[in-house]
């Protein structure tokens, strides 16, 4: 029986078949240079072949959780190998650590999958986690601290 190749495209021809439509595209329309992506695997949402989450073998995410539970973040990662398998083509894994400790593994996916994106993957990880419901919570309460501390001090 005949074996089935390792990819049935490549980048390039993916590219150039979803770059004019696709459901993930969102155009500007003062703008037609320019337009968005939602696609995972886009860490910048810009509808480019270099950031696109589709025409790239190797791409990461990073995002919150469908439930938005709060604390953590889901770090996906996409498999090479698992190119004709689209269910199966992203690893997620949740990450419920601090700010660093979930910066250092955003850092260590993107040395091993895209270490071009290493800076965006992290600027991605600082908005996510910005957005964090329990963040906010974590900085109105730090930030109580400070005052009242400021205040002792003043006194």
């Amino acid at each position: 029986s005949a074996t089935m190749p390792a990819t049935n495209a490549s980048n390039d021809v993916v590219w150039h078949v979803i770059r004019k439509n696709n459901a993930f595209k969102r155009p500007i329309r003062a703008q037609r240079k320019r337009a968005f992506s939602v696609e995972r695997g886009n860490l910048m949402n810009v509808h480019t072949q270099r950031q696109s989450g589709l025409a790239n073998d190797a791409a990461l995410d990073v995002a919150l959780p469908a439930d938005n539970t709060p604390r953590t973040t889901v770090l996906s990662v996409k498999k090479r190998k698992a190119r004709n398998a689209p269910a199966a083509q992203w690893r997620a894994v949740t990450l419920k650590r601090d700010f660093r400790r979930v910066a250092r593994s955003v850092r260590g996916a993107s040395r091993s999958v895209r270490p071009d994106l290493r800076r965006v993957a992290l600027a991605r990880w600082s908005r996510v986690y910005r957005y964090n419901p329990e963040a906010q919570v974590r900085d109105v309460r730090r930030r109580a601290r400070a005052y009242a501390k400021n205040a002792e001090a003043d006194e």
